[in-house]
């Protein structure tokens, strides 16, 4: 007879518990983990075709005898334990592990959304390392692949449960511990990766037994019964053991600010067009992000200093995207909608979001900072979204590819095709053409301003020697300076206040040169000193 439970499969080889697939996210920043949860979130609502993402963070002490697949969980934990470890970091993580099951309940993260939902196929996309199933890539920021395993890093007991109901109605859910290899009570070598579900057969493409229907565990049912009576479908990941993101003591407005902050500041674009609403419920604490309650959040969490990009940066370029002039720009792969306005602080700025996320700020081809010093300063933003009339969906999918896993970077090296990568630097160039056609150029004059007779003679020279010439300097030095708000010119006459008029410039030497001798000034300070 089937039963649902945690099964650990038969294993060839040791494995601690730092694996691969969690070695990069163990050390993740708290904002890191929250932004790939929640980009998952927003592409499976896109996938779904929402108008509007919908995403749920809810926090509620759970029963462990409660939690899925407990168990097995604790009797692998019993044979770790019991084969004795060697290595402190190891130590340490079982440690942790047996402080959580030693109460009768466990904190429990819930982390729900409106989007596509899960079959067999998406759940076991999930499951695996880095897989990718998407069927209707067409929104997809990001992917359900190996970022998942993030979300490892915050939960005590490093298991991770999900469920998903479809508007057909299609019901599945599965879970994944991530633990060591051991010995079980007959002596064979288990997994480290424990898997919710209803045998022990291996999961893969076409697998029958993921839990569904009545087999899904009602911590699980519970939650997708508010999904679909709310949204029609959607998926739920059930993250027990919450450590509070490092932290000892669970603070509802500490949590729910980091969440909401990153929120804001990762998805403003997608946020101001109503293309993305968060929920948190913490405790006795709730909020919202939306489209009205933006500006607020950003605010109040622009303190958070463990959330990137920066409240600065986010600042610099949401007032770009408000008020910002519009232009949409065609290149060889698609158009893409660009905003650009005039930088106050003198420095021209560049930023990349794709699909309403934001990807970096520093783009290291094409849109650089010395390709526009001739012109005015400005904060330009670059929008990608995907091309619907072309099957590779343009730029939007170049872009994807030069981004680095956690898709907050964008580099050319990461490209493996070499024509992708001149496609990439093609439509690039053909950005950086069409603005340098729409800003205005910066139309400060640059004169030289001589102070006459300041020459010095150079170390070496003899003046009394008829045998060597004398080398004089004949530096010169730039003045940028702004032309009158009236229209005059440096010489038309009184300035603001009556001051005089500047007298004209002195005549150029015989090589044709105004020249500035500083040197011979210091020289000259440097002799009237005191000996």
């Amino acid at each position: 007879m089937e039963k649902t439970k945690l099964y650990f499969h038969p294993s060839y080889k040791e494995i601690g518990f730092k694996t691969a697939s969690t070695s990069s996210t163990n050390n993740k920043k708290p904002f890191s983990v929250v932004r790939e949860l929640l980009q998952n979130s927003y592409d499976a609502a896109l996938e779904s075709c929402q108008r509007c993402a919908e995403v749920k963070f809810s926090f509620e002490p759970v029963r462990l005898r409660d939690v899925p697949g407990v168990e097995e969980y604790r009797d692998a934990v019993n044979y770790i334990a019991e084969e004795g470890l060697e290595e402190e970091l190891e130590k340490d993580i079982l440690s942790i592990i047996q402080n959580e099951l030693k109460g009768e309940q466990t904190q429990v993260l819930f982390v729900a959304d409106n989007g596509i939902g899960f079959d067999n196929n998406r759940m076991i996309s999930v499951l695996g390392d880095g897989i990718s199933r998407k069927e209707n890539p067409d929104s997809s920021s990001g992917s359900y692949g190996i970022g998942h395993f993030s979300a490892f890093s915050i939960s005590s007991l490093r298991y991770i449960l999900y469920g998903g109901v479809l508007k057909t109605n299609e019901r599945v859910a599965s879970g994944m511990a991530l633990l060591r290899t051991h010995k079980d009570s007959s002596e064979k070598l288990r997994s480290n990766e424990g898997i919710y579900a209803t045998t022990e057969e291996a999961i893969a493409s076409g697998s029958k037994n993921l839990p569904s229907g009545s087999q899904i565990p009602k911590i699980i049912k519970n939650k997708l019964n508010e999904i679909q009576r709310k949204k029609g479908s959607g998926s739920v990941v059930v993250i027990p053991g919450f450590n509070n993101f490092g932290d000892d003591d669970f603070d509802e407005k500490r949590v729910a600010d980091l969440i909401l902050g990153t929120a804001a500041r990762n998805f403003f674009v997608a946020v101001s067009e109503g293309q993305l609403r968060v929920e948190v419920e913490a405790g006795g604490y709730t909020d919202c992000l939306e489209r009205k309650s933006l500006d607020r959040i950003l605010k109040e969490t622009s303190e958070i200093k463990d959330i990137s990009p920066k409240y600065q940066t986010v600042e610099r370029f949401y007032d770009t995207l408000n008020k910002g002039h519009r232009e949409k720009i065609k290149t060889p792969e698609g158009k893409v909608e660009i905003r650009y306005l005039e930088a106050c602080d003198g420095r021209t700025q560049f930023a990349l979001c794709r699909n309403g996320m934001w990807i970096t700020n520093k783009i290291s081809f094409g849109l650089t900072r010395q390709a526009f010093t001739d012109y005015r300063p400005h904060n330009i933003l670059v929008l990608v979204l995907p091309e619907k009339n072309r099957k590779d969906r343009g730029l939007f999918d170049l872009v994807k590819q030069a981004e680095n896993s956690s898709h907050d970077s964008i580099e050319l090296n990461i490209v493996n095709n070499q024509d992708k990568k001149k496609r990439l630097k093609k439509s690039f160039a053909e950005i950086k053409k069409r603005l340098r056609e729409i800003l205005p150029k910066d139309n400060n004059e640059e004169i030289n301003i001589p102070i006459p007779g300041l020459e010095i003679e150079m170390a070496g020279d003899v003046v009394d020697a008829p045998s060597r010439s004398v080398r004089k300097s004949t530096k010169t030095r730039n003045i940028k300076v702004l032309p009158p708000s009236d229209g005059s010119g440096p010489d038309s006459g009184p300035g603001p206040g009556g001051a005089p008029p500047l007298p004209p410039p002195p005549p150029r030497n015989p090589s044709g040169e105004r020249h500035l001798g500083l040197k011979s000034f210091l020289s000259r300070t440097v002799k009237a000193m005191p000996q």
